[in-house]
């Protein structure tokens, strides 16, 4: 079994992990193959910090996690595009001691196209850069 379907598989059992205090969120590394040929990845402010991020939130009841963060990158970033169904990676944090751990499995989300409407419109930034520097802006220090 490769990776991506074994965590695609507890991902999709929440309430394993639930149960020891963790929330599952899905996130979006979107990025998109410019007409030069240059991939870019899109980087958001988040909403409280501004510190840069990649799309992530709940995973909704009887919910895909792919979906989510499909569902995800439209919310926050205004982005729709094709998203693999495996995710690539995962990550944890923690926002304050009384609340869970967050497990976010991150999918990929290839850019077809940016709406000018979306829910959180004027509450973030989003930014198109290359790969390497979009790593250096949301690397967390802690």
């Amino acid at each position: 079994m490769a990776a991506g379907e074994h965590l695609s598989k507890r991902t999709d059992r929440i309430a394993d992990f639930r149960q020891y205090r963790h929330a599952v969120q899905s996130g979006a590394m979107c990025y998109s193959v410019r007409q030069s040929g240059v991939i870019e990845t899109l980087s958001l402010s988040s909403r409280d910090t501004g510190r840069w991020i990649i799309p992530k939130g709940n995973i909704d009841e009887d919910e895909r996690p792919y979906k989510a963060a499909k569902r995800e990158a439209f919310e926050e970033a205004g982005v729709v595009g094709k998203i693999k169904k495996l995710p690539i990676g995962c990550y944890s944090y923690v926002k304050s001691p009384s609340k869970p751990v967050y497990l976010v499995a991150v999918f990929l989300l290839r850019v077809t196209d940016e709406e000018d409407e979306f829910r959180e419109k004027g509450q973030r930034i989003r930014q198109w850069l290359p790969p390497s520097e979009a790593a250096a802006l949301v690397a967390d220090p802690n």
